[in-house]
């Protein structure tokens, strides 16, 4: 209705096509007169019927940039006047997240920052997003308040006002099936746990508070333990919860089939002898023949690999691992597949943002120089 209002309001206009001698823009910030023109298409020293003016403005109500949009014709000069959306100048949160790191990354996943337009459907989804952080960190019932306050005509700062919610306790985390490691092994890998009844505030003490963002991974991290003892057949279950919001209290079941405990058979490494003798890799690894497998040891293993490859300039070495496991008796082979790609050497060195410390000092100190053999030691160091 506001469209059609201000179009009505351009006084002495008729259907027939008036005169332009010239095309000006005022209050207009967001968009390049240039854009406006082609938005427009209307040039200067041209004719434009009501209808033409109507579409334009339907058009530039479409950038969602502007509140308000109307036109004066003074003299054969066609004027648009706009009233752009506020910018938002400053953000506080109160009552959650204090770290400036933590609160970027939060409004960053809120979908809002400083500098970019205010509009109440982007407050909206914020609030929504908020809400549904506190949710995750365990947080139940929260509220969120926004003050918008009017700094001036392009410019508003917003404060969330976040009142937490009853955290959800962990009383009891069960594990069904565990028999060949130990309980607290597991719970020293898992986010979410049982709570310590007495003294929770006192130092190594669990307080049991409910993560529900890590909730999901917890089983992942239970299944990587299992691989790190050997058990490649190990099943975990995703964590299974009981809430009760009576008391804001939960139960987390895992249900786990642990397999077979394997060692490890045979090692091979493939690999081109020119470019580096595998003989020499074998002694250097943490896994080894009779080992009881061990994933995490075979990942550092993979590391070592191609840092030794990397360190003879193939700087896009790829090594990939393949585990073959003898069900029967229980063993099982790694073979290692080691790409090594192409020699490069290091073409430029380039230091940004050293505005205390001379360039020459600081590349006097780096061990990599321009037609150098790249090396990701070297490099890393």
């Amino acid at each position: 209705m506001k469209k059609i209002l201000l179009l009505l309001s351009i006084a002495g206009y008729t259907i027939a096509s008036q005169d332009i001698n010239e095309i000006k823009f005022q209050g207009l910030t967001q968009i390049s007169n240039e854009i406006a023109l082609e938005t427009l298409h209307l040039k200067d020293n041209s004719k434009y019927t009501l209808p033409e003016i109507n579409k334009a403005i339907k058009k530039f109500y479409n950038f969602n940039y502007f509140n308000n949009i109307w036109t004066t014709d003074i003299d054969n000069t066609l004027t648009f006047h706009f009233t752009e959306k506020p910018f938002i100048a400053k953000l506080t949160m109160t009552g959650y997240k204090n770290r400036d790191e933590e609160l970027e990354s939060l409004y960053m996943s809120m979908g809002i920052k400083k500098g970019t337009m205010y509009t109440p459907k982007k407050l909206k989804k914020a609030k929504k997003a908020l809400l549904i952080a506190l949710e995750r960190e365990g947080y139940i019932n929260s509220t969120v308040d926004i003050d918008v306050e009017t700094i001036n005509d392009t410019s508003v700062a917003l404060t969330f006002e976040v009142n937490k919610g009853s955290e959800i306790i962990v009383t009891n985390v069960s594990y069904k099936g565990v028999k060949a490691l130990d309980i607290g092994d597991i719970e020293d890998v898992i986010a979410n746990k049982e709570t310590d009844c007495c003294f929770t505030w006192f130092f190594g003490q669990n307080d049991g508070e409910m993560d529900f963002e890590q909730l999901e991974y917890d089983s992942l991290r239970i299944r990587d333990l299992y691989l790190q003892n050997g058990y490649l057949d190990a099943k975990v279950t995703p964590a299974f919860s009981k809430i009760d919001f009576n008391t804001n209290t939960a139960s987390i079941e895992y249900t786990i089939d642990e397999g077979n405990q394997y060692t490890v058979n045979d090692i091979i490494i493939y690999l081109d002898e020119e470019i580096e003798k595998v003989d020499t890799l074998y002694p250097e690894l943490k896994l080894e023949k009779d080992d009881i497998f061990n994933i995490t040891k075979l990942r550092k293993d993979q590391t070592f690999i191609k840092t030794a490859i990397a360190n003879k300039g193939y700087a896009y070495t790829q090594v990939n691992y393949d585990i073959k496991p003898n069900k029967e008796n229980h063993t099982v082979d790694i073979v290692y597949n080691a790409i090594p790609g192409d020699k490069v050497y290091i073409q430029d060195v380039v230091i940004s943002g050293n505005s205390r410390t001379l360039d020459r000092v600081i590349r006097r100190n780096v061990y990599l120089a321009p037609t150098d053999l790249y090396n990701l030691t070297d490099l890393k160091d």
